[in-house]
């Protein structure tokens, strides 16, 4: 009878290794295919309410330069504040000219922007349509809803103004129903400018009639 013999081999310690892993990579994917997946944020394009009231700027500029800009975008599902900038004074700037901040208003059920501009002295008001649609029929204007309580009072703060110029304060004014803070702006000082001269704010009041609001001034004792 023919007889064989097997030659018994002592495993390595890296194959001993190996062999105590394998459960472990068995196992990992079975754990990765336990995770849920991540799911995706729906993306929305166009806000529902205005933006919350713009911040109180405190930058100032050169005098060969204006401050442009100061906004709520909406992005990522959410309002963010973008902070304004110093721009360089066009080659038509002169006395006068503001920036008139961009503003968000609400549409019938949509809300869209409004960009902003420069406003100069002697420019048409944005307001007039063109003299071709003088004798063009126009539907009746609604009323717009007066307010009927006194504004909040003013945010904290104050904006900075270059030696040659004098601080607008700002002021609130009734838009879409509601109160909106208008930011003050600096103004050049007048010719005859004194050290006592100070800007009145603005003022709401109440009427018989309802509430009305009385011109902000410069005064110079």
């Amino acid at each position: 009878m023919m007889q064989f013999s097997m030659n018994r081999r002592t495993p390595s310690r890296h194959e001993i290794g190996s062999l105590r892993a394998l459960p472990l990579l068995v196992a990992l994917p079975l754990l990765l295919t336990a995770c849920p997946k991540p799911q995706n944020q729906a993306v929305i394009r166009n806000p529902a309410t205005l933006p919350p009231q713009a911040k109180v700027v405190t930058m100032t500029c050169p005098q060969n330069q204006y401050l442009r800009g100061g906004r709520h975008q909406w992005r990522d599902n959410g309002w963010h504040w973008e902070n304004p900038r110093c721009t360089r004074k066009t080659s038509t700037w002169r006395d006068g000219c503001v920036w008139l901040r961009g503003r968000w208003v609400r549409q019938n059920d949509r809300i869209g922007y409004v960009k902003g501009h420069i406003r100069c002295p002697g420019d048409p008001d944005p307001r007039l349509g063109p003299s071709s649609d003088i004798g063009a029929p126009r539907a009746a204007p609604r009323a717009a809803p007066r307010p009927t309580s006194l504004p909040p009072n003013p945010p904290s703060g104050a904006i900075g103004c270059g030696p040659d110029q004098y601080l607008r304060v700002g002021r609130y004014i009734w838009k879409d129903g509601t109160w909106r803070w208008l930011t003050g702006r600096c103004a050049r000082r007048p010719a005859d400018w004194k050290a006592s001269c100070k800007w009145h704010r603005g003022r709401w009041r109440k009427t018989p009639t309802g509430l009305v609001f009385s011109r902000g001034r410069l005064v110079c004792p």
